[in-house]
């Protein structure tokens, strides 16, 4: 039984660990492609992006195990956990490169995204207070502890709320006569 649990616990971090280099990768093409990720369409568009691929891994990761590991049927349980894990470790994975681009290698990357931000909203009319207070925000959660405290607490905090939502809609079992999933 230990070793199940070992096997679960080494796959789910393999699978995090490859939608954590997606995730870099990404990053990667995003920071070589100067793409300003902090406009507000791309900062959406992106979200989704992120979430959908993030629930792809999962779903992949809860029936990977099940049919591999558990004989094809698996707890809500154990479906948590190993989204946990995978969204935790892919999430670390991605916010360790974010730490070291952003805050170390050139952190006048994001200063730049965020000038040209507060230039878009002042064009767009918006209030001079709101301005300031979203351009303090924005340099706040790009320093060292703006991404730590995203890395440990916020991101943690979603990784938990998505693992339970998707863990409950990942059917227990397979059907064994049809091969359809129950």
């Amino acid at each position: 039984m230990e070793n199940q649990y070992k096997s679960i616990f080494i796959q789910s971090l393999k699978i995090g660990t490859y939608l954590g280099a997606i995730n870099i990768i990404i990053t990667l093409l995003l920071y070589i492609l100067n793409v300003n990720m902090i406009s507000i369409g791309f900062s959406i568009g992106y979200l989704i992006f992120s979430i959908i691929l993030t629930i792809i891994f999962f779903i992949y990761g809860m029936r990977y195990i099940r049919e591999n590991y558990l004989d094809g049927v698996i707890s809500y349980g154990y479906k948590f956990i190993i989204g946990l894990i995978i969204g935790l470790i892919s999430a670390w994975i991605g916010g360790i490169l974010s730490i070291l681009l952003y805050v170390y290698y050139d952190p006048g990357y994001i200063s730049e995204q965020i000038d040209s931000l507060i230039i878009k909203l002042e064009e767009l009319g918006m209030d001079e207070t709101l301005i300031i207070k979203q351009e303090k925000d924005l340099i706040d959660s790009f320093t060292l502890i703006g991404q730590l405290k995203t890395l440990f607490i916020k991101t943690p905090i979603f990784v938990i709320v998505l693992s339970l939502i998707i863990s409950a809609f990942v059917k227990k079992q397979k059907d064994t006569d049809t091969g359809q999933i129950l």
